[in-house]
């Protein structure tokens, strides 16, 4: 498996904001705050949920070894390929499981489109 460099993972994460950006800056206003299907995150919620998302990873890229390791401990199996962690993630999801409320919109509260690519804009500068 290669291991990727922490600069190949920012430069990686900086397309990725940059295709999220881009597609939110397309969506009609009118729809951002509406629910396309019933009971399911609206527009706004999935970036309220990547803006909190990338503030976690940005927090962990930038903390020192010696504190994850103090938070997570040391890894005590081989390491996972990016098929092998998806396969797990969707068996986790499979059952219902939910972003906790540290990773969600608020329920009910309406965002602006413009405030939410503010936001994303400014995690991705974090990462720099």
């Amino acid at each position: 498996m290669q291991i990727k460099t922490k600069e190949e993972i920012l430069i990686g994460l900086e397309s990725s904001f940059s295709n999220v950006l881009a597609w939110l800056e397309e969506q009609p206003i009118d729809k951002i705050n509406k629910e396309i299907l019933e009971g399911k995150w609206t527009i706004a919620g999935h970036y309220v949920h990547l803006i909190k998302s990338a503030r976690a990873v940005t927090r962990g890229l930038k903390m020192p070894r010696i504190g994850l390791r103090g938070m997570f401990g040391i890894n005590n199996r081989e390491e996972r390929s990016f098929d092998e962690l998806m396969e797990k993630y969707k068996a986790a999801i499979a059952p219902g499981l939910t972003a906790g409320p540290d990773f969600t919109a608020k329920p009910g509260k309406e965002y602006e489109k413009e405030d939410l690519i503010k936001q994303m804009k400014g995690e991705l500068e974090e990462f720099k």
